[in-house]
């Protein structure tokens, strides 16, 4: 299972995070014939699937900085004076 955990870690999630290709398309590239058995091995190492782990790194929350640092109100503009 070590062999697979390094496959699965980096290649894999650096193809999930940088390309659009298919998940099966991802499991051909890292040696599975079944990109079903590729889902159910990465969802056990990672503690989400595939789909799952592409969503979070491209969700707004995480890139969009004005969601991260919101504009402040009016009233803390007044109290740094």
């Amino acid at each position: 299972m070590g062999n697979l955990k390094q496959i699965l870690k980096q290649p894999a999630a650096d193809l999930l995070r940088s390309s659009t290709l298919s998940v099966q398309q991802i499991a051909e590239q890292c040696g599975f014939a079944d990109g079903n058995y590729f889902t159910r091995i990465f969802k056990k190492i990672n503690g989400m699937s595939p789909n799952e782990y592409r969503k979070l790194l491209k969700s707004p929350i995480r890139t969009d900085p004005v969601a991260v640092n919101p504009p402040r109100g009016r009233e803390d503009r007044n109290q740094t004076n």
